[in-house]
């Protein structure tokens, strides 16, 4: 009865650790580590192995294990394939108490004889399996299942949220990654260009625009477009301009524009819609002078 009050305190520390990884650690790797050795302090198991499912390819991947050979550790698994197979795709901790007598058992530890299995479930979506084996037949009990679906439950919460984090950084740096490229387009190119919001202001400018306009970037961004230059009202380039915010349809015009110096250029304009899914939120305006 002791070893179980032991247990059930370990277990509660567990948990409180756990916990805390979840709101301090937003490495993957090293949150994994950190639920095995909790699952070791607990229930004292001589290896175990966290297999976390790939959404794309449907497979269950080695994400973090101890006491397996990497022969057993480097294949991944299928949905439905093996103990941990069939707890992912059940959603339910599957007890084998001797898996000599299980034809679809797959190799683990060498000479194992008993298996506990227990789906890692996160927003009622399974992310993953915890197993574990031993050389003992019977060596794991009904009551061990529940003390383990709740180490599992608070692991995979904490597994998800560095999972979220992670693709959220990859996003954003793809999101840099493509901002700069866009800005080095925009600055190299031989087109005036620039873009406007459905405000009509100003929110790009490049370096060809800055050489058409005599304005520096620094002087159109945030502006209205029409206070800037109040001309293109008369033009006939206001109503096109507004048309494409409308409407979400691409324009093509050809103007004799007036420029701040009082220079006389023709120009070829082309507006396209600037769109998300909620709807037109700009318009991209190409300028050459013809």
């Amino acid at each position: 009865m002791s070893s179980r009050v032991a247990q059930h305190d370990k277990l509660f520390q567990a948990l409180l650790e756990i916990g805390k990884e979840l709101a301090s650690t937003i490495d993957l790797e090293e949150l994994l580590k950190r639920i095995l050795h909790s699952a070791r302090e607990v229930f004292q198991f001589e290896n175990a192995i966290i297999r976390l499912l790939d959404e794309t390819t449907g497979l269950l991947v080695t994400a973090a294990s101890y006491g397996y050979d990497e022969a057993v550790t480097r294949p991944d698994i299928r949905l439905g394939q093996g103990v941990m197979g069939k707890v992912a795709l059940a959603g339910e901790p599957i007890l084998v108490e001797d898996v000599q007598l299980l034809a679809e058992y797959l190799p683990g530890i060498s000479g194992a004889r008993s298996e506990l299995a227990v789906p890692l479930v996160a927003r009622e979506k399974v992310v993953g399996v915890f197993n574990v084996e031993s050389c003992r037949p019977r060596a794991f009990r009904s009551e061990d299942v529940s003390p383990l679906m709740m180490l599992a439950g608070q692991a995979a919460i904490a597994i998800e949220n560095a999972r979220l984090y992670r693709n959220l950084q990859a996003v954003s740096r793809s999101y840099q990654e493509l901002s700069q490229f866009n800005r080095r387009i925009l600055k190299s190119a031989n087109l005036g260009i620039y873009t406007v919001d459905t405000d009509l202001r100003i929110t790009s400018w490049n370096r060809k625009m800055e050489e058409m306009s005599d304005l520096k970037e620094s002087e159109a961004l945030g502006r209205y477009l029409f206070q800037l230059f109040p001309l293109l009202e008369e033009e006939g380039f206001a109503g096109r301009l507004r048309q494409v915010l409308q409407w979400g349809i691409p324009e093509t015009l050809r103007l004799s524009h007036r420029s701040p110096r009082g220079e006389l250029r023709f120009q070829e304009r082309c507006l396209a819609p600037l769109a998300d899914e909620g709807g037109t939120t700009g318009v991209v305006v190409i300028v050459e002078d013809i």
